[in-house]
């Protein structure tokens, strides 16, 4: 049921999606129906007559859709108040994105101009219009010499920008453009809006893809070598990398003695636990492998732990057994390494060789690709996720809590028989930390109505596209509230969610558990290496931020490689907890949230926004329990 919180393999979110400034209307206007959640927003539909590869290829099905895309987008507008910058960003956004396939230079530097009035993260604000203004200038050169044209324009501004600013955005913006090619983008319309295309009509969301995925065929991709070549030179001009901020503030315990033992629960989709030996919680009730449930409780061989398939009954195996055999993991395992690489700026063989799979891809090949690397990042991230929130502390005992999440493009059907079993799921999890000792937990995932959404539709299920979202909000709020309870019913438990990698207020999207506001839960947003807002971060309820950029962690295996998330920035928060806890096992929940939250340094971004950088240091003075 629930959608892990790890860093996309290919997300079709192209560069180009900016605001736009709407231009004033004469008269008096009627007042406007202010939207606090994305719930409130009306849902639209659009034909598809006959496939959704069609509908992007086809010059008059996408100007059909076009026009009552733009119109719908417009009228919203007009309707409603919307303060939510991501939502206004994606409305502008796509407006900007089919000025740009029009070729209306004047209407995207409008919308370039205005996104810069809504971002509040500096890269980003950067960034914005840099696009726009080279093809501007372009425009006005001989079609002989538009490329170079555009090369040399292009170039000027990203020069021009303040590269320690924006150096980690442009490097995952080289390695985005390096995983685009035909191939994929169709093979993604293919693969996530083609099953709902067989209902004979799709969402909004959907239509945005396909206007995406049309910008890229028809706007970028001309231009795609200049732009990977010109970034390309900026970030090999500017060899330094951004200071590290965090080792200064890091804590070890290696070596410390007395320390007490601190079981923390890793509820994630599967953990390695062979990497790590003498850091296990062992349940003495349990004999390891014989087939039985000797305590009675309902799990079998929960030795160091428990786990739920995806229809969220007790199974085995504390880590996923992936469906395919050594070979193909081993050549996953190298594909995620290259994205991560690519996204890195980074030219390392697993770059080359992602970089050209991409190139040569065929759209019938892009499903059956995807799903078996998202398989395989189900498959490592709770693992990766471990060895970050138990690094420097030998007192840390891991107990697993494996969940089975879909890898697949087109998911489990959600019902509401699932989203109780889900709700008994969580429960039971809970039940499970509080009865065997758990500390704090770590939940580097989350759903929202929309994830419920998407799945009925990709299931043509659910009824019409408002019948769709109450049926989205019944399968929530089931599953929501029952995590919420559980956790609020374990007040002797620390838990620590991921904020999300979605660049949106986790609030207004009712991000769960993320946004629960509960005194024994901390929500981790992220940063970079030196302390500035991760471009992809979610934000709105979030007590601290801690690095989730390039953070090395293991691999299932043994085998170390960075990935970059809000799932490694929560970690962080529960190895800063563990640690206060190996020292100082006395202190309650309530002091450990505090020293956490209060031992965070201040920091002002952008016009005047504040957050909190975790600090490991300060969080152990606060508590006098120093190592």
């Amino acid at each position: 049921m629930s959608r892990v919180a790890l860093t996309s393999f290919v997300v079709l979110a192209i560069l180009l999606a900016h605001p736009m400034v709407l231009c004033a209307q004469a008269g008096p206007q009627p007042e406007k129906i202010r939207v606090e959640s994305a719930d409130q927003l009306p849902r639209h539909t659009y034909p598809v007559p006959e496939s959704a590869t069609a509908l992007v290829e086809d010059d008059a099905q996408f100007a059909a859709l076009a026009t009552k895309l733009e119109a719908d987008l417009k009228a919203d507008l007009a309707k409603y108040e919307i303060g939510d910058r991501s939502t206004l960003k994606e409305y502008y956004g796509t407006l900007g994105s089919l000025a740009l396939i029009e070729g209306d230079h004047e209407a995207a530097l409008a919308y370039a101009d205005s996104v810069r009035a809504t971002e509040d993260k500096p890269a980003l604000k950067a960034l914005t219009g840099t696009f726009e203004r080279a093809l501007a200038t372009a425009a006005h050169a001989p079609e002989a010499e538009r490329e170079r044209a555009f090369e040399g324009a292009y170039r000027e501004e990203i020069a021009a920008l303040p590269y320690d600013e924006v150096q980690a955005e442009l490097k995952s913006r080289k390695g985005s453009l390096e995983m685009y090619s035909p191939g994929v983008v169709l093979g993604l319309v293919q693969g996530q809006v083609e099953p709902a295309a067989g209902s004979g009509e799709i969402s909004r969301k959907l239509a945005n893809l396909v206007v995406r995925a049309r910008t890229y065929l028809v706007v970028v991709r001309p231009f795609q070598d200049e732009m990977t070549g010109v970034l390309g030179e900026v970030i090999a001009a500017h060899a330094v990398e951004k200071p590290d901020i965090w080792a200064a503030r890091e804590i070890s315990l290696e070596g410390s003695d007395d320390l007490a033992p601190v079981v923390v629960a890793i509820w994630d989709t599967g953990t390695d636990v062979a990497l790590f030996e003498g850091q296990l919680f062992v349940n003495e009730g349990e004999t390891p492998d014989n087939q039985v449930d000797d305590e009675g409780n309902g799990f079998v061989d929960d030795v160091h732990g428990i786990a739920h398939d995806l229809h969220s009954q007790p199974t085995t195996g504390v880590l996923f057994p992936l469906t395919y055999g050594d070979d193909e993991e081993a050549e996953y395992r190298r594909y995620l390494k290259g994205v991560m690489d690519l996204q890195a700026g980074l030219d390392t063989p697993d770059a080359s060789a992602f970089r050209r799979l991409a190139a040569a891809m065929e759209p019938q090949e892009f499903r059956s690709f995807f799903e078996g690397l998202s398989q395989y990042s189900n498959y490592a991230h709770g693992t990766h996720v471990a060895g970050i929130a138990g690094h420097g502390n030998p007192g840390v005992r891991f107990l697993v809590g494996r969940m089975t999440a879909d890898h697949r493009m087109v998911p489990e059907l959600p019902t509401i028989e699932l989203a109780e079993a889900w709700a008994t799921e969580a429960r039971s999890t809970v039940q499970y930390y509080g009865d065997h000792g758990v500390r704090v937990v770590n939940m580097s995932w989350g759903f929202s109505p929309q994830y419920f959404e998407s799945a009925l539709e990709a299931n043509n299920a659910g009824g019409n596209a408002e019948e769709r979202k109450a049926l989205a909000r019944r399968l929530h709020d089931v599953s929501a509230a029952a995590l919420e309870e559980a956790i609020a019913g374990a007040p002797e438990i620390l838990f620590v969610a991921a904020a999300g990698n979605e660049d949106e207020d986790n609030r207004f999207t009712d991000w769960a558990p993320a946004s629960f506001d509960l005194p024994n839960l901390i929500t981790a947003a992220a940063v970079d290496r030196a302390g500035d807002e991760a471009a992809f971060t979610s934000y709105g309820k979030v007590e601290v931020y801690a690095n989730g950029y390039e953070v090395e962690s293991y691999l299932p295996g043994g085998e170390r490689s960075p990935l970059s998330g809000t799932s490694m920035a929560a970690p962080q928060v529960v190895n800063l907890a563990a640690k206060l806890w190996a020292v100082q096992p006395h202190l309650t929940v309530a002091q450990v949230r505090e020293a956490i939250v209060q031992g965070a340094d201040e920091k002002t971004i952008g016009e005047g926004k504040v957050i909190k950088l975790l600090n490991p240091k300060r969080s152990f003075e606060i508590v006098d329990a120093g190592p």
